[in-house]
Order: structure tokens, then sequence, then C-alpha cells
């Protein structure tokens, strides 16, 4: 990574998974620039990120973007506690998001 400079980017994201600590701490030692973690699928786009701006915690996927309704739900569907860890789930009723895909031809 020393080999290159990166003089015009401003902005760092990422896309699905998760990011280790020192992945975070390489680039920022390289670039001097954060990582803003997202997550999303092909299907959905993004649905949580760290937005410009926000302050960003290693390893969290951030908040949910609009125009998603997003909770952490446990193996029933009910919203878990704070902190807890669950599955995460996107509400599609009343009104399904218009940008959530539909399916596949």
């Amino acid at each position: 990574l020393s080999r290159y400079k990166f003089p015009t980017v401003k902005h760092c994201i990422t896309g699905g998974e998760g990011l280790n600590p020192e992945v975070f701490a390489k680039w920022k030692t390289q670039t001097g620039l954060e990582i803003h973690e997202a997550y999303g699928q092909s299907e959905t786009v993004a649905i949580c990120a760290n937005l410009k701006g926000m302050k960003i915690k290693p390893g969290s996927l951030g908040k949910p973007v609009l125009p998603y309704d997003v909770q952490i739900v446990d193996d029933r569907g009910t919203v878990v506690p704070l902190g807890q860890e669950g599955i995460i789930a996107i509400r599609v009723k009343p009104t399904r998001p218009f940008c959530l895909f539909s399916g596949y031809l």
C-alpha cells in the first residue's frame, strides 16, 4: 500500500462485510483517511452506513439509511434490546421501500 498515493481521494466507504481493526488502522496510516463502513446487498443498495460527518466506530455498520426502517430482530422477528446481537431486518409492511429488489426474472 505504501507504493501508492491517493492525492484526490477525499472519502472512503466499504460495502458488504465488516472490516477488521487492522485494516482501518493501516488505511488511516497510509492515506490519512478513515473508512466509512456500510452494509447492503445488490438487491437492496445501502441499508446501513456510517455517513459522512458521523463519528466512526470500527466494526459498526452505522445507522439505517432512508427509506429503510431497519431493526435488529431475533429468529421470531421480535426486536431485540439495544446492544444484543440479532438479524438485520427491513420493514416491508405496510409500505415496501421503493428501492428494495422485488425478484429475479
